[in-house]
């Protein structure tokens, strides 16, 4: 079955609790759900986010994975992660559109999502083989509802606090709309046909950014990202430097880690 044939509908497990939706959702295809299909959770024990780090997840807030077949090639998984940032930000802006409210929406690399420059969701992209179905991909939204976490010096928000619709049925159904479009032309068009979208999106482009490595930090300008998705770094010498791990920091200070 090929990916553009899997988005008419997407089957959704609702659970009252989990460790994770992305850990729930990699068992039940090992264990021969077949895919696509959506775990949703109250509330997770274990919430997981980017590079290990837990992902604090109360009730009252979204945490959806959703796990699917793809037939692209497995180098190209990795920019799904811009795939899911473009699916929040579109049911963001139906939220705000619908509330007829007043809120700037931006991407900010690699797949944060910023409401007013302030961070509302959280993505974890995964992926495994599976016998019989082949390489599947796992991606995690948490989307900030009814709270936001505490985090040090990061500015976070959530849908309540900023006066938009956040009953999570709604929220989840605007989600899937949302990932089911993207993913479709993902599919067709791997991340040709969705990285002019994201750039349209983004924020700092053309801005001052420091980028910490592990061993290095250096200061650049946003330049855009690479058919791979790699953040270009453009140097005060005119050379471009490709970041594909690392710390990056924007003219407001604010990290993104990677």
């Amino acid at each position: 079955m090929s990916d553009a044939s899997l988005y008419s509908h997407i089957l959704r497990f609702h659970l009252p609790s989990v460790g994770s939706t992305n850990a729930e959702a990699t068992q039940r295809l090992r264990e021969g759900t077949p895919p696509p299909f959506w775990i949703t959770a109250a509330e997770q024990r274990a919430g997981r986010g980017r590079g290990g780090h837990g992902w604090i997840s109360p009730p009252g807030n979204l945490y959806a994975s959703i796990a699917w077949a793809t037939e692209r090639p497995v180098a190209e998984v990795a920019t799904l992660a811009f795939v899911a940032s473009l699916a929040v930000h579109d049911l963001l802006a139906a939220l705000i559109d619908e509330a007829d409210a007043a809120v700037p929406l931006s991407l900010k690399w690699p797949n944060d999502v910023l409401c007013d420059g302030a961070k509302i969701s959280g993505i974890l992209l995964e992926s495994t083989t599976i016998g019989g179905i082949g390489l599947c991909a796992v991606i995690g939204c948490g989307i900030n509802c009814a709270t936001a976490p505490d985090i040090s010096k990061r500015r976070v928000t959530s849908l309540r606090a900023l006066g938009l619709n956040d009953d999570l049925d709604i929220v989840f159904d605007r989600l899937d709309t949302a990932m089911r479009h993207w993913l479709t032309l993902w599919a067709t068009s791997g991340f040709a046909g969705v990285r002019g979208p994201w750039l349209q999106k983004a924020t700092g482009l053309g801005e001052p950014i420091t980028v910490r490595l592990s061993g290095e930090t250096f200061d650049a300008v946003f330049d855009g990202i690479a058919p791979d998705g790699a953040l270009i770094a453009r140097l005060d010498s005119g050379a471009r430097r490709m970041v594909s791990a690392g710390d990056v920091f924007f003219a407001a200070h604010e990290a993104t880690a990677v």
